[in-house]
Order: C-alpha cells, then sequence, then structure tokens
C-alpha cells in the first residue's frame, strides 16, 4: 500500500511439464526441506488442487482487506486466449 499497489492477484506455481522438472530439482537444491510439502500439494498435477487454491485465495483476501487493497477482479489477471492479431499490414491476404 505504501508504495502505491492498488490490489492483489493470487496465482499459484503452474508446474508444467520441463518447468515442473527444473523447479523441483532447484527447489530441492536450495530448500529441500519443502520438497515433500510441494509434492503433497501438487501431486502430479500441473495445478494446486481446488480446496488448496480457495485456501490460498481466501489468506489473501483476508490481507487484503487488512491493508486496505481491494480484491482482484475474478479473471481480470487472465490474458486473451491465442496469439495476438498482427497489425493490418501484416495480415495475409488468401486467395
Amino acid at each position: 500500500v505504501a508504495a502505491g499497489a492498488a490490489g492483489v492477484v493470487p496465482l499459484a506455481l503452474h508446474l508444467r511439464p520441463g518447468a515442473r522438472e527444473w523447479y523441483l530439482a532447484w527447489l530441492a537444491r536450495e530448500h529441500p526441506e519443502l520438497v515433500s510439502h510441494y509434492r503433497d500439494v501438487y501431486g502430479e498435477r500441473a495445478y494446486l488442487g481446488s480446496a488448496y487454491q480457495r485456501e490460498l485465495t481466501a489468506r489473501v483476501q483476508q490481507t487484503t482487506r487488512r491493508y486496505g487493497l481491494r480484491p482482484a477482479e475474478p479473471q481480470a489477471h487472465r490474458l486473451p486466449s491465442g496469439p495476438p492479431e498482427p497489425p493490418p499490414d501484416e495480415q495475409l491476404t488468401l486467395l
């Protein structure tokens, strides 16, 4: 708040293939005490389970209220799906 933050968006780490292996190797090297916790909460999934995500969101919302920040709008952090459209002069014309 003191630095000018207007809100907070809780996003849990996504451990997709490739990133998952790299991250868990880094975690084992730098913070081995956390590896079993990450394996417990992620299992074989790339995303946290829905119950843990709800808990995380509730904890962040409680903290945002405590510091006078507004909660994030649902889906406000999401980018549009798919690649961006190229500028008109770069679009191909199909014949």
